[in-house]
């Protein structure tokens, strides 16, 4: 059964393959702008979701001097213009910010789990023991009526026990939608 670290894993995978598409399109397009393409130097080049890539080139000038490292940030294959837009790195290329909201998605993910098991628990918990309350009022001697009522008094604990789990597991998953909405 596939988990959400499993999902996620395969998630970055194809969007690396991606992504090596869109790195190598945009250092064509940045090459194709250069006075010497032989001469560039990539680094710190990433790729994310949705045509994004950021990094930093350097290269030779016309003179023969490197002109020194330069950010760039092209979305769907449009070059923006750092100096006019400078907001627009962090909002593009926060490495850091994106693996958050990844890792968040994925706790989210984690508790809303945690609350269909904790659910899935009390539910079957809660049947069992008014399957046997009822049965147990249903008894015409006291004998019999204990024996039931015993076996309905078996369900209670573990209902009572999954309530509180389940009670728990979904503040946690509220606290984790709301990192994962803070973070998007």
């Amino acid at each position: 059964m596939w988990n959400t670290i499993d999902t996620l894993l395969v998630c970055v995978m194809i969007l690396t393959a991606c992504g090596n598409k869109d790195i190598a399109v945009v250092k064509e397009l940045i090459e194709a702008e250069l006075s010497d393409p032989s001469s560039a130097q990539y680094r710190d080049v990433v790729a994310f979701s949705e045509g994004v890539v950021c990094g930093e080139v350097n290269s030779k000038t016309q003179l023969g001097g490197y002109v020194g490292f330069q950010r760039f940030l092209y979305v769907d294959r449009q070059h923006i213009n750092l100096k006019r837009y400078p907001f627009a790195l962090a909002v593009y290329c926060n490495n850091n910010l994106k693996k958050q909201l990844a890792f968040a998605t994925a706790r989210r993910d984690d508790a809303a789990q945690s609350v269909w098991s904790a659910k899935f628990r009390f539910e079957k918990a809660k049947k069992e023991a008014d399957l046997w309350t009822g049965k147990c009022k249903e008894q015409k001697t006291d004998s019999d009526r204990f024996v039931f009522c015993a076996h309905a008094e078996k369900y209670v604990k573990p209902m009572e026990e999954a309530a509180g789990e389940l009670a728990s597991a979904e503040a946690a998953l509220q606290i984790r939608e709301v990192d994962v909405k803070s973070l998007q």
